[in-house]
């Protein structure tokens, strides 16, 4: 009996540690490599863009990022020539695209991360766009990263007109006739619309966003994939490091329904 007691004193202090620590502004990182890169997002500070956005995987570091970049900096050496004689083409944009499509989108996975793109070729809609925005902004193009409920996609502005770029279709991802971009876009608006039991029916998202807070959302992705498999403070984690650089309606509502379930986890714990 007494040793009852002293179990439940304890499960009810750590209970209290749990809902005391979530809501406050503590954050945890899985390594140095990420603490630092968020630190120097915090001072506003932050030069090593590809590293935040592979900093999400717990297995990269500075040495591992160099890698990918000195990959990434190879693949569009011959295209960065052609730029130097001819900026904003059209003509090297298609030859990005069929780049990117070729080496790096091979299987299509919902909630991968920018570290499998670019070394297993796994992908999503989030990461792909990275991938070429990342590439895009080398090339010095100038583009759109769009947002909407469920899509990311891009619009490369040229001279003359807009190409938009669907980053999950490697064959028909390109389109530049403004009727079919009309198009593609009607439909990303309409995919907004879905049934009153998804949490993200609430927002009708079609906003312009920057890269850093695109690569933040990996963040929110992760906490989506730790809610799915119950670790709910896991998942408060994540979403707040992606609110330190985009705080939104999207990761608003993430961090409230996981909130939720914190206490009634803990308190299960006490029976």
């Amino acid at each position: 009996m007494y040793k009852n007691g002293i179990i439940a004193l304890i499960n009810i202090i750590l209970l209290i540690n749990v809902q005391f620590a979530y809501s406050q502004d503590l954050i945890l990182y899985h390594s140095n490599y990420e603490e630092r890169i968020f630190k120097e997002l915090k001072n506003g500070k932050l030069t090593d863009t590809l590293g935040f956005m592979l900093a999400s995987n717990v297995d990269f570091d500075a040495a591992s990022k160099m890698m990918i970049e000195e990959q990434l900096m190879e693949l569009i050496k011959p295209l960065v020539k052609r730029v130097e004689k001819e900026a904003n083409s059209m003509r090297t944009l298609r030859k990005l695209n069929k780049t990117v499509a070729s080496n790096y989108l091979k299987n299509y996975e919902k909630l991968s991360d920018f570290s499998e793109i670019v070394t297993t070729g796994t992908y999503d809609c989030l990461t792909s766009t990275l991938l070429y925005a990342y590439l895009l902004e080398k090339l010095g193009y100038n583009y759109s990263i769009k947002e909407t409920n469920y899509h990311i996609y891009l619009v490369v502005n040229l001279e003359n007109k807009d190409v938009l770029i669907e980053p999950t279709d490697p064959y028909y991802g390109f389109v530049w006739e403004k009727k079919y971009i009309e198009k593609r876009i009607a439909n990303y608006r309409a995919d907004n619309i879905k049934g009153e039991d998804d949490f993200l029916a609430s927002l009708n998202l079609d906003k312009k966003i920057n890269l850093l807070q695109l690569a933040s959302l990996q963040y929110y992705n992760i906490a989506v994939k730790q809610f799915n498999n119950r670790h709910y403070e896991r998942a408060v984690n994540s979403v707040k490091k992606s609110m330190m650089i985009y705080d939104c309606e999207r990761n608003r509502l993430l961090l409230d329904y996981s909130m939720e379930f914190i206490p009634k986890l803990s308190s299960s714990t006490l029976k």
